[in-house]
């Protein structure tokens, strides 16, 4: 196959290694994982053309790197993947990856499949980002049920003083706002815990493509706005940093470790923040996501508070093509009391080929070790 069509203009070689021999084709590689971009090389948008040769495959964060490259390649620019198969992904398993995670947005110029080498040419055809859509312009839902209103308050200053220059705040449930507050209320009758309803309500009436959906027990770090600008606008859903009052991580990133439709708290923890797991979810409590994946993906409103809502949520996501992300550089703070809960986590370790399961909990890793150790002891006497 002749990529030298594709070659042309202003492009970055992905690969580990530099795999075009060429002075005027920049090289440019980051190590895959959760926090995978190539912001630090190009702006969104700006590429004639990404190369990737024997990558993709490499690990498990596949569908992060299709992500990215998308993101960084203009419209009218190409995707060329090489790749060798292998048990993580093959020919057709990229096809499938490629039509559920990019779809109608790319078409397919020109593909190669045999034993050994597998390439594939991707056009964009559509932009990223819908029409308007801005980093300067957010919706903030706040879902309460009226016991606490002297957290709503603190949450709501702290959204003010964040400096967006476009922004808007709706709090669902029930709440009187501050006179000095331009706060919009959708009243709502908290005798039932039917937060699925109130978060839909608040993303229907939300005028903003980027929205964050929160309970009523966050405050925004001061800088929260300014990690939202360096992260960037690229994205579908997010997670940020969260810690409780004394700094103590929380539910920000998260996995059960095993599937995620049948889902158990025996092995509930936290991922590493440059780790993705394609059992991970994001807790209820807080979201960070486009009014474009909301109108696919609703909260299921058959569910209230406590009946795993956010979980199969996240499964809706990931079902129909939208990757949940996390950003490193916003954070916020829970006025809830639940630290000691979430000491008792643990943090799985990063494995970039396989996802995290059952085993990978540390006493369960050392009672199988102890336990080969007993069999071969027996089986030697």
């Amino acid at each position: 196959m002749d990529l030298s069509p594709y070659l042309r203009g202003i492009g970055a070689d992905v690969s580990r290694e530099k795999s075009i021999n060429s002075p005027r084709i920049k090289h440019c590689f980051c190590e895959p994982n959760n926090l995978y971009s190539l912001r630090k090389f190009a702006s969104f948008e700006s590429l004639d053309f990404i190369y990737s040769k024997n990558l993709i495959n490499e690990t498990k964060f596949y569908k992060i790197l299709l992500k990215e490259w998308f993101y960084f390649c203009k419209v009218g620019g190409y995707i060329i993947i090489e790749m060798t198969p292998n048990k993580l992904l093959d020919y057709n398993n990229l096809l499938e990856e490629i039509n559920l995670l990019l779809g109608q947005k790319v078409t397919i110029m020109e593909s190669l499949n045999t034993t050994r080498k597998s390439c594939i040419v991707l056009k964009k055809i559509k932009p990223a980002l819908k029409k308007g859509d801005s980093i300067d312009k957010w919706t903030f839902g706040i879902v309460t049920d009226g016991k606490r209103k002297e957290w709503v308050d603190k949450e709501i200053e702290s959204i003010t003083n964040l400096g967006i220059p476009h922004y808007e705040i709706i709090v669902c449930g029930e709440y009187t706002p501050e006179k000095r507050t331009k706060v919009k209320v959708i009243p709502f009758d908290s005798t039932i815990a039917w937060i699925t309803r109130k978060k839909n309500l608040i993303c229907k009436e939300a005028k903003y493509e980027n929205i964050v959906i929160t309970h009523d027990r966050f405050i925004f770090d001061k800088n929260w706005y300014i990690g939202m600008k360096k992260y960037g606008n690229y994205f579908e859903v997010l997670s940020c940093k969260i810690t409780d009052q004394i700094g103590r991580r929380v539910d920000d990133w998260i996995t059960y470790g095993i599937d995620i439709q049948n889902p158990s708290s025996v092995n509930l923890g936290f991922l590493d923040y440059k780790d993705w797991d394609i059992n991970g979810y994001i807790a209820g409590g807080f979201y960070i996501l486009k009014k474009s994946v909301w109108e696919r993906c609703k909260w299921n409103e058959s569910l209230i508070w406590g009946q795993a809502e956010d979980v199969v949520l996240s499964f809706d996501f990931l079902k129909n093509g939208f990757v949940a992300r996390f950003n490193p550089f916003s954070k916020c703070i829970t006025t809830r009391e639940r630290g000691n809960s979430f000491a008792r986590w643990i943090t799985f370790r990063l494995n970039k080929t396989r996802f995290i399961k059952l085993s990978d909990r540390p006493f369960l890793r050392a009672l199988k070790s102890r336990l080969k150790l007993l069999i071969s002891k027996y089986l030697f006497q």
